[in-house]
């Protein structure tokens, strides 16, 4: 878990192996106050009017992965040659460094740390 400054806060569960379908597939969940999501399939979640609603933004398929790893290179590349700026500056990369740092840290120390 994650806490930030600002109150919001972040819980995270991974695994590289799991007892579970074999099969290649990218989950993701997202939950707020306010509304959620999975991204396999893209799904919001949330309220309208006192209802709740899920709504599919792109036709409730799947996001394609196919041709990620291709998809960013081609941005890499268009990068490097100045054609755009990056999606992640290197900041985000350096937050999240840190973040996954803390939490070896904390691990290792067996109590909360402060970033």
């Amino acid at each position: 878990m994650i806490r930030f400054k600002n109150g919001c806060s972040i819980n995270f569960d991974v695994s590289w192996a799991i007892n579970g379908d074999p099969t290649p597939n990218h989950q993701a969940w997202l939950y707020g106050t306010k509304a959620g999501c999975s991204v396999s399939p893209c799904v919001v979640y949330g309220e309208d009017a006192g209802y709740l609603t899920d709504n599919m933004p792109n036709g409730g398929s799947s996001w394609d992965f196919s041709n990620i790893f291709s998809l960013e290179i081609r941005h890499f590349l268009d990068c490097v040659q100045g054609k755009c700026q990056p999606l992640s500056p290197a900041s985000d990369g350096v937050a999240v460094q840190k973040m996954l740092n803390g939490i070896y840290d904390s691990g290792k120390a067996g109590k909360e740390i402060l970033l």
